[in-house]
């Protein structure tokens, strides 16, 4: 279906949905306008839960679309009003989404997140434990998600779905950890019941207020029923502790807020999850997400969208980043022998060919330094993909003009830990890692690829440099900034 047919019959049934997929249309370029409309198709579609938290990955492989254009359609979308996107601390260990942020200067305001389950502290790292997801906006459909509707929808609504928990944690929790399950409307009290055993510890956890309350039965025994009161407040429960003899109780829950407040009761024992844990070989296992590493590194949300307004000093970690540099050999002979107009139109073409090739490659172009681009990738295997193609594509470049000078670039790639930073109107990385990456950069010579040992360790980005005819020459130099020597190497074309 060509795009005269479906836009008229798009405009014969104009919903909010599909103006603003007609929005999409006008405003950005793409390379498929099929997709697009399939894509509408798609969404009209879906239920309201359906509609909630999008993981554009999962939504790609289950409808059998490009994951890429996929996630540019959900940025344009978000752009045009189409969707809402999130920021989604999740916990490591039992995948609650403990905090859900509209906006990325939110999360720059604490280097840790605190597991209202877990009672643990969890380190912000954009690639690990942000999960980034997409809602259908408000204006568009009002989702039909009501998550106090019954303890189902409470878990789903505050429990990733991007994780699968093992059997041992689903049984331990199903068949001995959870009690009962109480909604208390607003400026009400409801009422749930107990018997706890000598030493027992229990939990009444609120996901929705991020707090809890312990109730610690003693060694003491009390056969007359007790009765003990929980306040649930705007800013929590409390009180935080409640020591009382074993027996039978019954559980006063006050609302004081204006707003209904869930409350789940869980027999805790910590040792015995434990002993579980240490036991089981089966970890909690991710399915593929977008994380916010990246979505940082998507060359369309980096030019869809300027830097919010995050505070100044804002660092965000990230546990793992490849960055490249690159920089360009000839230039200087080129202006030389072709004038300043030819050459910086060149010099320009350069940049957009490197730019486009690191964008193919779930790459971002961070910033541009003289003749050089640095660009981040989410993975080796990504950046290293991209390094070739852009020796390639400069050969292709060089061996298409008239000219004795050539046009070459010299790459250097590493992998590691990085900050976050705002610069100016974007986000820029800082550390170790990228004053590394600029150091290996600096081996390479004309049409050269160089990798640190963290690149060449990684499996796929092996995989990667040998499908592409390439094996690594090991070399062992200073660099400098680094006191002792570091093994580089140069990717080889055999």
């Amino acid at each position: 279906m060509g795009r005269g047919s479906w836009t008229t019959e798009m405009k014969a049934t104009m919903t909010i949905l599909w103006s603003k997929i007609e929005e999409i249309r006008t405003q950005f370029e793409l390379q498929d306008e099929e997709l697009l409309y399939r894509f509408g198709e798609i969404l009209e579609g879906l239920d309201s839960w359906d509609l909630f938290r999008i993981n554009p990955l999962r939504f790609a492989a289950t409808h059998e679309l490009d994951p890429a254009r996929v996630l540019n359609l959900f940025i344009y979308g978000t752009k045009v009003g189409l969707f809402e996107l999130d920021w989604n601390l999740i916990c490591p260990m039992c995948s609650c989404v403990e905090h859900t942020y509209n906006s990325l200067n939110q999360i720059a305001m604490g280097d840790t997140f605190r597991c209202t389950l877990c009672d643990v502290d969890v380190e912000t790292e954009l690639d690990n434990y942000v999960e980034v997801s997409f809602n259908l906006h408000p204006a568009v459909q009002d989702l039909q998600i009501d998550p106090f509707a019954d303890h189902n929808s409470y878990l789903r609504y505050f429990f990733s779905q991007n994780f699968i928990r093992p059997q041992y944690m689903m049984d331990y929790i199903q068949g001995k950890a959870f009690k009962s399950f109480t909604v208390v409307p607003p400026h009400r009290t409801a009422a749930t019941h107990l018997n706890g055993a000598p030493g027992e510890l229990y939990r009444i956890a609120s996901l929705d207020k991020h707090s809890m309350c312990h109730i610690q039965f003693t060694d003491e025994q009390q056969e007359r029923p007790q009765t003990i009161e929980v306040e649930l407040t705007a800013n929590g429960l409390l009180p935080e502790l409640i020591e009382l003899a074993a027996g039978p109780v019954e559980i006063l829950l006050h609302n004081r807020d204006s707003n209904q407040i869930a409350c789940t009761l869980m027999y805790t024992n910590h040792l015995e999850m434990d002993c579980h844990a240490s036991d089981e070989k089966e970890q909690m296992t991710a399915l593929p997400f977008l994380s916010g590493k990246m979505l940082l590194n998507n060359q369309k949300f980096r030019e869809t969208f300027l830097v919010e307004n995050l505070p100044n000093g804002m660092n965000l970690k990230l546990s793992n980043l490849t960055v490249l540099f690159t920089d360009l050999k000839g230039s200087t002979a080129l202006y030389e022998k072709t004038g300043d107009v030819e050459a910086y139109r060149l010099v320009q073409d350069h940049f957009r060919l490197l730019t486009d090739v690191v964008s193919q490659h779930s790459g971002a172009t961070v910033k541009t330094m003289g003749d050089a681009i640095m660009a981040s990738f989410s993975t080796p295997a990504d950046g290293l993909t991209a390094a070739l193609e852009m020796v390639r594509e400069m050969k292709n470049l060089n061996d298409s003009l008239d000219l004795d000078a050539t046009l070459e670039v010299k790459i250097g790639l590493h992998t590691g830990p990085a900050l976050a930073v705002k610069a100016n109107e974007t986000i820029d990385f800082f550390g170790q890692t990228v004053n590394l990456a600029a150091r290996v950069q600096g081996q390479a010579r004309a049409g050269e690829v160089w990798i640190s040992d963290a690149i060449c360790q990684d499996a796929a980005a092996r995989d990667v440099m040998f499908a592409n005819g390439y094996t690594p020459e090991q070399h062992t130099i200073t660099l400098k900034g680094v006191n002792s020597p570091s093994t580089v190497y140069r990717c080889v074309k055999r």
